[in-house]
C-alpha cells in the first residue's frame, strides 16, 4: 500500500514560512530601487551641480551659481520658444483628453449610434492604413502547357475569358 504525506512548507530560519515572510516583497523589489537610485537619482543629482558650472569639458570647471539660469532667462532667444512650446503642450494635452473623454461618454450615452461612430473612428485605418500585397503572377516556365481556356458559354465562361 502506497502512503501519501501531507505537503508541509520549507521553513525559514525564523521558522515562518516564505509565503507569509513580511520581508519577501522587500526582497524582490530591492534591486529594483538600488538601480533606480544608483542609475537616476545619482545622474539628476549630479546633472543639477553641473547646471550650477561653467563645465566645459576643456577649461576648468568654475562655480557661477544662478549664472546660467539667469543667461538663459534674459538673453537667450531659445528660452521663448520653449516657453511658448511648454505653453502649448500644457493647454493642448489636457484640452484633448477632455475633448476624447467626452465624446467617448457622449457616444456611450446614445447606444443606438455607437456602431455609426465606431465605423467613423476606424475607417480612416482601415481604409489607408492596411493594402493588401498585388497579385502575384505565375512565374513563365517553358515547358509547361498551358491549359485550354474554356469557350464562351462553357462551365468557366464567366471567369476565365
Amino acid at each position: 500500500m502506497i502512503s501519501v504525506r501531507k505537503a508541509v512548507p520549507i521553513d525559514t530560519a525564523a521558522g515562518r514560512t516564505w509565503k507569509k515572510s513580511p520581508v519577501l516583497p522587500y526582497v524582490f523589489l530591492a534591486p529594483m530601487v538600488l538601480s533606480l537610485l544608483v542609475f537616476t537619482l545619482i545622474s539628476v543629482l549630479w546633472s543639477l551641480g553641473l547646471s550650477f558650472t561653467n563645465d566645459n569639458l576643456v577649461n576648468p570647471t568654475h562655480f557661477v551659481g544662478m549664472g546660467s539660469y539667469a543667461y538663459a532667462l534674459l538673453h537667450s532667444t531659445m528660452f521663448g520658444l520653449a516657453g511658448r512650446h511648454s505653453l502649448w503642450s500644457v493647454v493642448a494635452v489636457p484640452l484633448s483628453i477632455v475633448i476624447s473623454l467626452g465624446a467617448a461618454f457622449l457616444i456611450n450615452a446614445l447606444p443606438w449610434r455607437q456602431g455609426l461612430f465606431r465605423f467613423i473612428c476606424y475607417w480612416p485605418f482601415r481604409s489607408f492604413g492596411y493594402r493588401r500585397a498585388p497579385p502575384k503572377s505565375r512565374p513563365y516556365v517553358p515547358h509547361r502547357k498551358e491549359r485550354p481556356r474554356a469557350q464562351s458559354g462553357g462551365r468557366h465562361s464567366w471567369c476565365c475569358r
